[in-house]
């Protein structure tokens, strides 16, 4: 195994007497590649299969942070970045959109399958490690294209979609494609429970076929 395209008879090799194995010591979020073959006896080798291919998960940041998205790539969701949603047509990508700092902007974008009333569409930073300190804020620009939409900011433990969403602010909407800055404290006193360190952001799904755009994180 070694970082993606490395060539075969390179990188680390561990033999291993079980079907599967814990490597250590990788980079965070980079792309790896990894080959494998069977020994099942002396001059009893199978060719190499593979590659095998992953990304290691994203080391944890720690204030200041900032994203405006233009390094992301649109039709995505940004890297460190996590999207949980219920159904296929909704999503929480990054598209050209925003008059801020270039164009890129996170659209969550609400299909017209969210009448069903028990769906989801969530988006999560990047893990933050001194969010725990209890003395930090975010601060971003939003918009939304329906003043029925609003835009619920929380935390949660881990990015699964098991872990419990604590709900902090919620965002509604007075004007249609008008961004304005919002600035949340994670305090105790303002209802951060001292221990997640994943910022949420939850679209309510209040109209179908509309978006909310958050941009310079």
């Amino acid at each position: 195994y070694d970082t993606v395209n490395f060539p075969i008879g390179t990188g680390t090799k561990s033999v291993v007497a079980s079907d599967s194995v814990n490597v250590t010591g990788l980079i965070a979020q980079t792309d790896y590649d990894v080959y494998v073959r069977a020994i099942c006896g002396s001059s009893d080798t199978s060719v190499w299969v593979g590659p095998i291919s992953f990304t290691t998960l994203c080391a944890p940041f720690t204030a200041t942070y900032f994203d405006d998205f233009e390094s992301a790539a649109t039709s995505s969701t940004p890297d460190c970045w996590t999207e949980y949603k219920t159904y296929s047509s909704s999503y929480a990508e990054v598209r050209a959109s925003s008059p801020f700092s270039g164009s890129n902007a996170i659209n969550m974008y609400s299909s017209g399958a969210s009448t069903t009333g028990n769906d989801s569409l969530i988006l999560a930073t990047p893990q933050f490690s001194d969010l725990v300190v209890g003395d930090k804020q975010i601060s971003f620009q939003v918009s939304s294209s329906s003043t029925r939409n609003a835009l619920i900011i929380g935390t949660v433990a881990a990015t699964d979609p098991s872990s419990i969403f604590n709900p902090i602010d919620t965002i509604t909407f007075s004007s249609t494609n008008s961004y304005s800055e919002v600035i949340i404290p994670f305090t105790t006193a303002n209802g951060y429970n001292g221990t997640d360190q994943y910022i949420v952001f939850a679209s309510n799904l209040g109209s179908t076929y509309t978006y909310i755009r958050i941009d310079n994180f």
